[in-house]
């Protein structure tokens, strides 16, 4: 399929492109929930250079009804079927590998944020449903290290006659009953609460301490990928077995989260646990003494 053409195809199912960077990072200074309530013109998304990538946006009002969630599924089933979409469907494509989805659908409600299916027990994340906020890289992206990028599968040729008839998290509760039967493992929703794992720790993070938990992170086997456009990335845990969907999510300048039982906190929490500093507690900073150190005033920020 042409470019054009899939853009105005987009557009037509109420879907809206704009353009990405280095494999489908959002373009820096791109303001993700401006662009969800005030979507670009079928002219504008036309305009852009796509060359280097691009992203859909979630949490956009949609002109058949409801509103837009992107479907992120890492560990499904191979072969989907119609009957498994869910209503208001839009538009799907295959993933980096076989059992990878993306899968655009409407609600009734606007999802702020994410709602992750993870496997009961072992906390693996198998499925992002994206909202608000959000967004994700689809054809003709061709992510870092992933050749085969992207492959358009299916979509309506009148979404008008499907509309949407759930919530968010009905959609996310039906989805986790398919994935459970797939799986043969009991899927279940678990609400990620992104800006608030970081605690009361609201401290400038220096860009060489960023660079040390990316790295360090690297080397124990977690090399992080970026599904969103939030600046979170998700990676094999480094702190418990997980070698079969990503259960550790980080955003090098607020905080990390494990899926499982191994916890979360912002990135000075992080270096602490990877050993890579002392205590973590800002109470045991000495503030009445110059520090020896002149600190670095400046953030790594991950965009996407």
């Amino acid at each position: 399929m042409e470019i054009q053409q899939h853009l105005r195809m987009l557009h037509r199912l109420g879907l809206y492109a704009v353009p990405g960077w280095d494999g489908g990072k959002l373009l820096p200074g791109t303001n993700q929930r401006e662009l969800s309530l005030q979507p670009p013109s079928l002219d504008q998304i036309l305009a852009a250079d796509y060359s280097d990538g691009l992203i859909i946006l979630a949490g956009t009002e949609n002109p058949f009804g409801g509103f837009v969630v992107a479907i992120d599924v890492d560990n499904g089933p191979e072969y989907w079927h119609d009957r498994q979409m869910p209503k208001g469907f839009l538009y799907d494509e295959l993933g980096t590998q076989n059992h990878k989805r993306h899968i655009f659908v409407r609600t009734t409600d606007r999802l702020e944020g994410c709602l992750n299916l993870v496997v009961r027990g072992t906390g693996e994340l198998v499925a992002e449903i994206k909202g608000l906020n959000l967004s994700l890289r689809s054809w003709p992206t061709i992510p870092p290290g992933k050749p085969r990028g992207y492959l358009p599968m299916s979509w309506p040729i009148n979404p008008a006659k499907d509309p949407p008839v759930g919530t968010a998290k009905q959609l996310a509760h039906e989805l986790a009953e398919l994935l459970s039967r797939t799986l043969g493992e009991s899927v279940w929703i678990k609400d990620f609460d992104r800006p608030r794992v970081q605690g009361n720790d609201h401290r400038v993070v220096p860009t060489s301490l960023a660079h040390q938990v990316d790295s360090e992170l690297e080397s124990r086997g977690c090399k992080l990928r970026n599904p969103s456009g939030s600046g979170w990335q998700s990676g094999f845990c480094p702190f418990h077995d997980n070698t079969n969907t990503r259960a550790f999510s980080v955003n090098l300048t607020l905080g990390w989260k494990c899926f499982s039982t191994c916890g979360s906190g912002s990135i000075f929490d992080l270096a602490h646990k990877l050993g890579l500093t002392g205590s973590p507690n800002r109470s045991t900073r000495k503030r009445n003494k110059p520090s020896q150190h002149k600190p670095v005033n400046v953030t790594w920020e991950v965009r996407f």
